[in-house]
């Protein structure tokens, strides 16, 4: 979970989603807490394989494998949609 700085608002991170890519596009940053954007850049499972479960997700919500354990990484309608627009297409 993100946390409060002392102003009151709330501290998380910015990770690229896909950070080997030839080609960089604003739609592939997420926002991460601290602990899940740390696990993302080194501990990542499906580092090789995540922009074909974004795309080829069926529901806003992609089980992916951080640091070990499994999460759920959420996203809204218009960033899976901007996502899918800027990634290859599905291949399943």
């Amino acid at each position: 979970m993100p946390f409060k700085l002392p102003d009151g608002a709330y501290y998380f991170e910015a990770v690229e989603l896909l950070p080997e890519s030839p080609k960089r596009y604003r739609e592939s940053s997420l926002a991460l807490c601290p602990n899940h954007a740390a696990a993302h850049r080194r501990a990542n499972a499906q580092r090789i394989a995540i922009a074909e479960l974004v795309v080829c997700a069926s529901s806003n919500e992609v089980e992916v494998a951080l640091g070990g354990e499994e999460t759920t990484v959420y996203f809204s309608q218009m960033h899976l949609a901007d996502l899918r627009g800027a990634l290859p297409t599905c291949r399943r």
